[in-house]
């Protein structure tokens, strides 16, 4: 008679791999420029945001001193927040220039490089959003679009009913937009330009009153 095979009871590697929580995934965000002279196109919006090659969110490090005594050297925490209150992101360049002239009319308000204008204020404001699902989602959570517009397909738009994670930098000033670099190359490739940023107020998720600060940017 024929021996009969016990399985095992309970969860293999295999399984626990398989059942685990689901990864986040470092393609699925949106970066959501608000503009300082306001929101009127939602077109540009999301051309900010799918022309993005990434985003680094700047890192707030805690400052520590060194103390010592017979010999030991500790470090302590110090009363001090190191951020570094700047940040860039590459751009692909549309054909028509649309988004980029766009950039460059906020970096206008701080040099204009054809009067030779200069600035010594902020004139004019934004505020920038990253925003990327913070829960497990799978193909029936996105939402279809309900009208024909590429701000529709965002994640806060699509995601609406999975909890979203946001880092908002506030008094964003674009300060620099890199030219546009041509190459006599066989076959070309997607030109890119990088926009330099810097920033005042943040707030990141999982810290205190995450996402509650709130500014009335001054408007150009």
């Amino acid at each position: 008679m024929a021996e009969t095979l016990e399985l095992p009871v309970g969860w293999t590697p295999a399984s626990v791999l398989v059942n685990a929580t689901g990864d986040a995934m470092e393609n699925i965000f949106d970066i959501v420029v608000e503009w300082p002279w306001g929101n009127g196109d939602s077109g540009a919006e999301a051309a900010a945001s799918y022309r993005a090659s990434g985003f680094d969110v700047p890192e707030p490090k805690t400052k520590t001193y060194d103390v010592s005594w017979l010999g030991v050297r500790v470090k302590k925490i110090a009363a001090g927040i190191d951020l570094d209150r700047v940040f860039k992101i590459t751009y692909r360049l549309d054909a028509n220039y649309a988004l980029y002239q766009k950039f460059t009319a906020w970096k206008k308000l701080t040099s204009d490089v054809n009067t030779s204008g200069v600035a010594n204020t902020e004139s004019a404001l934004g505020r920038v959003k990253v925003v990327a699902p913070g829960a497990e989602y799978n193909s029936m959570s996105w939402l279809t679009p309900s009208v024909e517009s590429a701000e529709e397909n965002m994640v806060s738009k699509a995601l609406k009913n999975t909890t979203n994670l946001v880092w908002t930098f506030e008094d964003v000033q674009c300060f620099n937009v890199s030219t546009p670099k041509f190459k006599n190359t066989g076959s070309g490739k997607a030109m890119e330009y990088t926009c330099e940023y810097t920033f005042g107020d943040v707030a990141y998720p999982f810290y205190t009153s995450a996402n509650g600060v709130a500014h009335n940017h001054k408007q150009a």
